[in-house]
């Protein structure tokens, strides 16, 4: 079934080209029109807290399908301007990581579950594995991304195995999906990366030829297109 799947992604983005549209073009007018409808069809009431985080998410993401980039190859997709850099890459990432996590976290309704402590775990160490990416960057040194999905894999362990009696059996089992997805797809692409050219925060490289999207090309499908549904 996954191999059928992953038969049907390579041909949808086969014909994209021969159509004259490129497969993140497709990705991000997908990504920023999941967002655009789900903001438009809920009834915020901003003064909870849960609808703020969701529209916070949201907006990271319309901006970064908008402005796609790889922040730790320091790659964009589009002409390179500050708006698509590594730097605003990231900050916009962190917030938006934050928001969906503390989104989730009320919903499986772990936010107050034995007393917060869940939540203060979880947020705790997504601050070390949002500091991980930073590192990545500042750095240049691509284990720090390895260290933060391994993170990512310890918070959604906690996740799954936490309040199981409440049900979000869906959201456990994506959640498992993501762990797998990390271990076998993103650690090991981060773990032999390696960059040998000058960057900088401000300004990445735009290469939208370079092999390193379509190596990640299910990430992006994922945060931008499965993740807001």
């Amino acid at each position: 079934f996954l191999s059928q799947k992953m038969s049907f992604i390579s041909e949808l983005i086969q014909q994209m080209n021969t159509i004259g549209m490129e497969a993140f073009d497709f990705i991000s007018f997908i990504s920023i029109i999941i967002a655009i409808s789900f903001i438009l069809k809920q009834k915020y009431v901003l003064s909870q807290s849960q609808n703020i985080c969701i529209l916070v998410f949201m907006t990271s993401t319309i901006y970064r399908s908008w402005n796609i980039s790889d922040e730790g190859a320091f790659l964009c997709y589009k002409p390179a301007t500050i708006w698509n850099s590594c730097i605003s890459g990231r900050f916009m990432a962190t917030f938006g990581e934050f928001a969906i996590l503390n989104f989730l976290l009320f919903k499986m309704g772990l936010h107050d579950y034995n007393n917060g402590k869940i939540w203060k775990i979880v947020m705790t160490l997504c601050a070390i594995a949002e500091s991980c990416s930073w590192f990545g960057c500042i750095f240049r040194y691509s284990k720090f991304f390895c260290i933060e999905y391994m993170i990512w894999n310890i918070m959604l362990t906690i996740m799954i195995c936490s309040n199981i009696k409440s049900g979000n059996y869906v959201a456990r089992f994506a959640f498992f999906v993501i762990t797998l997805f990390n271990f076998f797809g993103e650690i090991p692409h981060f773990w032999h990366y390696k960059l040998e050219r000058e960057t900088s925060l401000f300004l990445s490289l735009s290469d939208p030829s370079n092999p390193v999207w379509n190596d990640r090309i299910m990430f992006f499908i994922g945060y931008y297109n499965i993740i807001p549904l």
